[in-house]
Protein backbone atom coordinates (compact mmCIF):
# COMPACT_ATOMS: atom_id res chain seq x y z
CA UNK A 1 0.00 0.00 0.00
CA UNK A 2 2.76 2.42 0.98
CA UNK A 3 4.72 1.58 -2.20
CA UNK A 4 1.65 2.18 -4.35
CA UNK A 5 1.20 5.64 -2.76
CA UNK A 6 4.89 6.41 -3.29
CA UNK A 7 4.69 5.48 -6.98
CA UNK A 8 1.57 7.58 -7.45
CA UNK A 9 3.31 10.59 -5.86
CA UNK A 10 6.33 10.17 -8.15
CA UNK A 11 4.02 10.13 -11.17
CA UNK A 12 2.49 13.46 -10.13
CA UNK A 13 5.64 15.11 -8.74
CA UNK A 14 7.87 14.77 -11.81
CA UNK A 15 5.50 16.49 -14.26
CA UNK A 16 4.88 19.33 -11.78
CA UNK A 17 8.63 19.91 -11.39
CA UNK A 18 9.06 19.97 -15.16
CA UNK A 19 6.21 22.45 -15.57
CA UNK A 20 7.73 24.69 -12.88
CA UNK A 21 11.12 24.62 -14.64
CA UNK A 22 9.52 25.46 -18.00
CA UNK A 23 7.60 28.40 -16.47
CA UNK A 24 10.79 29.77 -14.89
CA UNK A 25 12.72 29.44 -18.19
CA UNK A 26 9.97 31.17 -20.16
CA UNK A 27 9.98 33.99 -17.61
CA UNK A 28 13.76 34.44 -17.99
CA UNK A 29 13.48 34.38 -21.78
CA UNK A 30 10.78 37.04 -21.88
CA UNK A 31 12.52 39.29 -19.38
CA UNK A 32 15.85 39.01 -21.25
CA UNK A 33 14.12 39.89 -24.52
CA UNK A 34 12.75 43.04 -22.94
CA UNK A 35 16.08 44.17 -21.44
CA UNK A 36 18.39 43.22 -24.33
CA UNK A 37 16.36 44.94 -27.07
CA UNK A 38 15.88 48.58 -26.10
CA UNK A 39 14.39 50.87 -28.73
CA UNK A 40 17.16 52.03 -31.09
CA UNK A 41 16.51 55.53 -32.47
CA UNK A 42 16.45 55.86 -36.27
CA UNK A 43 19.71 56.96 -37.84
CA UNK A 44 19.98 60.40 -39.49
CA UNK A 45 22.39 61.71 -42.14
CA UNK A 46 23.59 64.67 -40.06
CA UNK A 47 24.70 62.53 -37.11
CA UNK A 48 27.53 61.08 -39.20
CA UNK A 49 29.45 64.36 -39.04
CA UNK A 50 32.32 64.53 -36.58
CA UNK A 51 35.83 63.38 -35.67
CA UNK A 52 36.48 59.64 -35.77
CA UNK A 53 39.03 57.14 -34.55
CA UNK A 54 38.98 53.84 -36.38
CA UNK A 55 40.70 50.51 -36.75
CA UNK A 56 42.57 50.29 -40.07
CA UNK A 57 43.54 46.93 -41.54
CA UNK A 58 45.96 47.32 -44.45
CA UNK A 59 46.39 44.28 -46.69
CA UNK A 60 48.81 43.85 -49.60
CA UNK A 61 49.47 40.40 -51.00
CA UNK A 62 50.19 38.17 -48.00
CA UNK A 63 51.06 41.10 -45.71
CA UNK A 64 48.51 42.39 -43.18
CA UNK A 65 48.95 45.27 -40.76
CA UNK A 66 46.63 46.77 -38.14
CA UNK A 67 46.74 50.34 -36.90
CA UNK A 68 44.50 53.15 -35.63
CA UNK A 69 43.65 56.09 -37.87
CA UNK A 70 41.95 59.45 -37.17
CA UNK A 71 39.77 61.23 -39.72
CA UNK A 72 36.93 63.72 -39.96
CA UNK A 73 33.52 63.28 -41.62
CA UNK A 74 31.74 66.24 -43.18
CA UNK A 75 28.53 66.43 -45.23
CA UNK A 76 29.93 64.66 -48.33
CA UNK A 77 33.61 64.01 -47.50
CA UNK A 78 35.79 61.82 -45.29
CA UNK A 79 38.90 63.91 -44.62
CA UNK A 80 42.25 62.34 -43.79
CA UNK A 81 44.82 64.75 -42.36
CA UNK A 82 47.34 61.91 -42.71
CA UNK A 83 46.46 59.29 -45.32
CA UNK A 84 48.36 55.96 -44.89
CA UNK A 85 50.96 55.98 -47.69
CA UNK A 86 53.60 53.60 -46.28
CA UNK A 87 52.67 50.65 -48.51
CA UNK A 88 52.46 52.91 -51.59
CA UNK A 89 55.96 54.29 -51.04
CA UNK A 90 57.37 50.82 -50.27
CA UNK A 91 55.85 49.52 -53.51
CA UNK A 92 57.46 52.29 -55.56
CA UNK A 93 60.92 52.29 -53.95
CA UNK A 94 61.45 48.68 -52.70
CA UNK A 95 64.61 49.51 -50.69
CA UNK A 96 63.62 49.80 -46.96
CA UNK A 97 66.25 52.45 -46.07
CA UNK A 98 65.32 54.67 -49.04
CA UNK A 99 61.63 54.12 -48.26
CA UNK A 100 62.05 55.46 -44.71
CA UNK A 101 63.97 58.49 -45.98
CA UNK A 102 61.25 59.20 -48.56
CA UNK A 103 58.45 58.88 -45.99
CA UNK A 104 60.20 61.40 -43.73
CA UNK A 105 60.69 63.81 -46.63
CA UNK A 106 57.04 63.55 -47.77
CA UNK A 107 55.53 63.97 -44.29
CA UNK A 108 51.75 64.02 -43.82
CA UNK A 109 49.56 63.60 -46.89
CA UNK A 110 46.03 64.99 -46.86
CA UNK A 111 43.31 63.15 -48.75
CA UNK A 112 39.58 63.78 -49.17
CA UNK A 113 37.34 60.80 -49.92
CA UNK A 114 34.07 62.00 -51.49
CA UNK A 115 30.79 60.17 -50.93
CA UNK A 116 27.04 60.40 -51.35
CA UNK A 117 24.79 59.08 -48.59
CA UNK A 118 21.22 57.80 -48.26
CA UNK A 119 19.34 56.46 -45.26
CA UNK A 120 18.19 52.84 -45.45
CA UNK A 121 15.29 52.91 -42.97
CA UNK A 122 14.60 49.17 -43.17
CA UNK A 123 18.09 48.34 -41.83
CA UNK A 124 18.61 51.56 -39.82
CA UNK A 125 21.86 52.41 -41.60
CA UNK A 126 23.26 55.19 -43.76
CA UNK A 127 24.65 53.77 -47.01
CA UNK A 128 27.69 55.54 -48.45
CA UNK A 129 28.67 55.37 -52.13
CA UNK A 130 32.24 56.58 -52.69
CA UNK A 131 33.76 58.44 -55.63
CA UNK A 132 37.49 58.39 -54.84
CA UNK A 133 39.80 60.75 -56.71
CA UNK A 134 43.40 59.87 -57.56
CA UNK A 135 46.12 60.50 -55.00
CA UNK A 136 49.23 62.25 -56.35
CA UNK A 137 52.60 62.05 -54.61
CA UNK A 138 56.09 63.30 -55.36
CA UNK A 139 58.29 60.51 -53.99
CA UNK A 140 61.93 61.58 -53.57
CA UNK A 141 64.54 58.96 -54.51
CA UNK A 142 68.24 59.91 -54.58
CA UNK A 143 67.56 63.58 -55.28
CA UNK A 144 64.92 62.95 -57.94
CA UNK A 145 61.15 63.17 -57.44
CA UNK A 146 59.11 60.34 -58.92
CA UNK A 147 55.63 61.53 -59.87
CA UNK A 148 53.36 58.85 -58.45
CA UNK A 149 49.65 58.68 -59.25
CA UNK A 150 47.58 56.24 -57.19
CA UNK A 151 44.15 55.24 -58.52
CA UNK A 152 41.88 54.60 -55.56
CA UNK A 153 38.63 52.64 -55.83
CA UNK A 154 35.76 51.64 -53.54
CA UNK A 155 34.00 48.53 -54.84
CA UNK A 156 31.56 48.28 -51.91
CA UNK A 157 29.33 50.72 -50.10
CA UNK A 158 30.24 52.03 -46.67
CA UNK A 159 27.82 52.02 -43.75
CA UNK A 160 27.05 54.19 -40.75
CA UNK A 161 25.24 51.71 -38.51
CA UNK A 162 22.32 52.90 -36.37
CA UNK A 163 22.61 50.09 -33.81
CA UNK A 164 26.05 51.08 -32.47
CA UNK A 165 26.63 54.41 -34.27
CA UNK A 166 29.78 53.08 -35.98
CA UNK A 167 31.17 53.83 -39.44
CA UNK A 168 32.55 51.02 -41.65
CA UNK A 169 34.09 51.29 -45.12
CA UNK A 170 36.96 50.18 -47.35
CA UNK A 171 39.00 51.58 -50.24
CA UNK A 172 41.82 50.13 -52.30
CA UNK A 173 44.81 51.42 -54.22
CA UNK A 174 43.84 49.74 -57.47
CA UNK A 175 46.84 50.76 -59.56
CA UNK A 176 49.95 52.94 -59.33
CA UNK A 177 51.62 54.90 -62.12
CA UNK A 178 55.20 56.19 -61.67
CA UNK A 179 56.42 58.88 -64.11
CA UNK A 180 53.69 57.82 -66.53
CA UNK A 181 54.49 54.07 -66.37
CA UNK A 182 52.02 51.64 -64.84
CA UNK A 183 53.58 49.50 -62.10
CA UNK A 184 53.36 45.82 -63.07
CA UNK A 185 53.26 43.32 -61.50
CA UNK A 186 51.48 45.00 -58.61
CA UNK A 187 49.63 43.69 -55.53
CA UNK A 188 46.67 45.93 -54.75
CA UNK A 189 46.68 47.66 -51.38
CA UNK A 190 43.43 47.36 -49.42
CA UNK A 191 42.50 49.80 -46.67
CA UNK A 192 39.72 48.31 -44.52
CA UNK A 193 38.05 50.34 -41.78
CA UNK A 194 35.84 47.70 -40.09
CA UNK A 195 34.89 49.72 -37.01
CA UNK A 196 35.20 53.49 -36.49
CA UNK A 197 33.59 55.56 -33.75
CA UNK A 198 33.43 59.25 -32.89
CA UNK A 199 36.09 60.64 -30.56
Amino acid sequence: MFNEKNNAMKKFTVPRVLIAVVIVLVGFTLSSCNTDSPDIPPVKLEEMNGNYKGKLITVQGGARKESVKDFKVKKDTIQFAEFPINEIVKTVIKDPVKTEAALKAIGKVRYDLKYTAVVNNANNVVELTFTPKTLELQIPVEGVNKKTVVTLAAKQKGFYVGMDRSLRFAVMAEKITVDGTLLAPYDMIEYNFPFCIKN
